[in-house]
């Protein structure tokens, strides 16, 4: 219990008051617009179907246009948040789905070939479920999309044994 206990003192101290650039992709339900993005992969719709504006990409240009982290970061974008001196990559509360391949491939080109970067992947296992569980569907989301961003990158599959093989993703329970 004191290990799951010092887990959730390390995350809050990564989030609340630290000077660290944090930033939800898709809003915040605590921002003062109470905006969060839901949407759907756009993979399969055209952009002239009236179903586009459900899109993530659609969704994310809504929000992002309205100023929502300008205050955050005034006009910078992603790229320029994600700082070369970033050591740990942490995704929590993430479900690593194919409709989020685009923002995971950014973070990977970005960090993929640091080998000073480590991708650290957080769960939390709830009620009517089990830490075997959770863990196995992580993991399998992981492989996922690290399996299809090697595919994607010259069909070279050793990035992601490479990663695993260095010790440079984590999996951690909350």
């Amino acid at each position: 219990m004191s290990e799951k206990r010092n887990r959730v003192e390390y995350l809050h101290q990564i989030f609340k008051g630290n000077p660290i650039k944090t930033l939800n992709l898709h809003g915040r339900l605590d921002s003062e617009t109470q905006e969060i993005i839901f949407g759907v992969d756009d993979e399969f719709l055209s952009p002239l179907s009236n179903e586009y504006i459900f899109t993530k990409t659609s969704r994310t240009l809504d929000l992002y246009t309205k100023g929502m982290f300008e205050g955050l970061f005034g006009n910078s974008s992603i790229s320029e948040i994600l700082s070369p001196s970033i050591k740990e990559i942490i995704f929590f509360g993430h479900s690593l789905s194919k409709a989020d391949y685009g923002y995971f491939r950014k973070i990977l080109e970005s960090y993929v070939d640091n080998p000073e970067a480590h991708f650290i992947f957080v769960y939390n296992v709830y009620k009517g479920t089990t830490t075997d569980k959770k863990r196995r569907e992580l993991i399998h989301s992981i492989s996922s999309l690290f399996g299809e961003y090697s595919i994607n990158k010259q069909s070279n599959t050793d990035i992601f044994r490479d990663l695993i093989q260095n010790n440079r993703i984590k999996i951690v329970e909350l």
